[in-house]
């Protein structure tokens, strides 16, 4: 007299992988990151892969919740990549924190509601595959449309009066402050002032143009 739930591979794994790829638009967009196509493909693949765990047998919950943060990395270093540190975990907390709803329907599991299955953290809604895309193409149009409308306005550049010695010729330029350059001298540890060349020849003596 059981109800059993008939789950189709391929449909699991072909929904899983349109949805990774929605909300990896979404979560580049959040952390202000845009990948190449072909990283956006290796990273929905692994995302579906990554569901299958759904059939494994239930594991303890330390393993359960490590397995979910290490697939949020992966699926984000494959699509991103992993030079920088800082913005692989902004891209994968971004990524985790749009597919919390599936955390949510554990709750509602807990009621026992016949919509959601769940195992090791992986949900699976016996709802039409084609909701779950609109949903997850609503949350990706969301978070466009509000980065476009809340997006702040840059402030106004600062600039410093800069005044230099080359070639015992003064040159005086003005230089942007909070550049963003994080460079220092390797001996001294103090910040490096780095100036485009093309930018700056116009102001530049003629004798300093012809020493750089």
């Amino acid at each position: 007299g059981r109800i059993k739930t008939v789950v189709y591979l391929d449909v699991l794994l072909l929904t899983n992988f349109l949805t990774a790829y929605l909300l990896l638009l979404a979560a580049g967009a959040l952390s202000g990151q845009r990948a190449p196509f072909a990283r956006m493909l290796a990273g929905s693949a692994l995302a579906a892969l990554s569901a299958l765990i759904l059939f494994a047998p239930e594991q303890p919950y330390p393993v359960q919740v490590a397995y979910k943060a290490a697939t949020a990395l992966g699926i984000t270093a494959a699509a991103f990549g992993w030079r920088s540190r800082r913005r692989l975990v902004t891209a994968a907390c971004w990524y985790a924190a749009l597919n919390m709803a599936g955390a949510v329907l554990l709750v509602i599991l807990r009621t026992g509601t016949r919509v959601a299955d769940t195992a090791n953290l992986t949900v699976y809604l016996r709802v039409s595959p084609l909701l779950l895309l609109a949903l997850s193409g609503a949350c990706c149009a969301a978070v466009e449309l509000g980065l476009r409308i809340f997006t702040r306005r840059e402030a106004p550049t600062k600039t410093a009066g800069l005044e230099l010695e080359l070639c015992g010729q003064p040159v005086r330029l003005r230089a942007a402050l909070d550049t963003g350059c994080h460079l220092r001298d390797p001996v001294t540890c103090l910040p490096v002032l780095l100036i485009s060349w093309p930018a700056a020849k116009g102001r530049l003596p003629g004798g300093v143009n012809v020493f750089l």
